[in-house]
């Protein structure tokens, strides 16, 4: 079910495109605020925001470890281009999340949250 829902979300991400960053606000966040960076560990350690868990979409590890996320906590998500986090976020909504903010690539998410990029 899921494998399907993702190859057809994919799909409409390349028919549609992944958006303008330029409508994101930014994010005030809490302490209960999760950063969630979707990109492989080996992307996620030549950068990552501040204080991001690195739960690589495309290896499975995200869905693996969903039912370990509380769906009540404010989320932040991206990747490199937006087209991961935005299936991602689709993922999370379908799951009953529903305070998720996809701010698309590591750099929108560090400047709209004001978190360092952890090199």
């Amino acid at each position: 079910m899921i494998k399907r829902f993702l190859a057809a979300f994919a799909t409409l991400m390349v028919v549609v495109g992944c958006g303008s960053s330029s409508n994101m606000e930014k994010t005030m966040l809490t302490t209960n605020t999760i950063i969630i960076d979707v990109r492989t560990p080996a992307e996620f350690a030549e950068g990552h925001v501040e204080g991001a868990i690195n739960l690589d979409l495309e290896s499975g590890q995200f869905e693996a470890e969903l039912p370990n996320l509380d769906p009540a906590q404010p989320y932040i998500v991206y990747c490199r281009s937006g087209r991961r986090s935005g299936v991602a976020v689709e993922i999370m909504k379908a799951s009953g999340f529903t305070k998720i903010t996809d701010y698309q690539t590591l750099e929108n998410a560090a400047n709209n949250t004001g978190l360092t990029i952890i090199e």
